[in-house]
């Protein structure tokens, strides 16, 4: 069983194979606009389920501990975290080996360096809640649990001179000095670029 999918820019996922029953894709990050699923089968696969779910109807899941549900091996939950930039979380998964967890930010980019039952992450620059993506390894994992704690923080500032977007910054090349260093603050996401 393989899926593609298209969109306003043509195809986002080229032709890729399902992944195992029970098991989820990483998530994507989709602009607003019409999309197209391609489902092609193999002769004698069988009956299959699939599920698109948007991430932002996931629970929010704030400090303190979580009974897990009981799931079959493979199946996966996710949950929004709300974090600021300069908060750090620590969690801890018991059994550790029930489930595998993976955090992504919330473009659906993986931050691979924290799938571990346990650790500490500091939220990095950026707005909107971090995902948890938590997959059940065996069946049932009855009684399994989630601690996550929550500490706010203070994100380092940018160093440098304040600018103002959409004027001109002036400056010179003076041989040796060492290059001049500005800074601006973004309320919201935006796109930007440099001429």
């Amino acid at each position: 069983m393989s899926w593609q999918l298209r969109g306003p820019a043509g195809v986002l996922i080229p032709a890729q194979s399902l992944p195992a029953p029970g098991t989820a894709t990483a998530p994507l990050y989709l602009a607003a606009g019409d999309y197209q699923l391609d489902l092609m089968a193999q002769t004698g696969s069988g009956d299959w389920q699939l599920r698109a779910e948007p991430l932002g109807l996931a629970p929010s899941l704030s400090a303190g501990d979580l009974a897990l549900p009981a799931l079959a091996a493979g199946q996966t939950r996710y949950w929004q975290v709300p974090a600021a930039a300069g908060d750090r979380l620590s969690w801890q998964l018991s059994p550790a080996d029930a489930y595998r967890l993976a955090w992504f930010d919330r473009y659906g980019t993986r931050l691979p360096q924290y799938d571990t039952a346990s650790g500490i992450l500091t939220r990095p620059a950026g707005t909107g809640p971090l995902i948890l993506q938590l997959t059940a390894l065996e069946a049932g994992a009855a009684g399994a649990s989630l601690s996550l704690q929550h500490q706010a923080g203070t994100p380092t500032p940018a160093a440098g001179q304040p600018v103002e977007l959409g004027k001109e910054i002036l400056f010179g090349g003076a041989g040796g000095a060492a290059p001049p260093e500005y800074r601006f603050d973004l309320p919201e996401d935006r796109l930007l670029w440099l001429d």
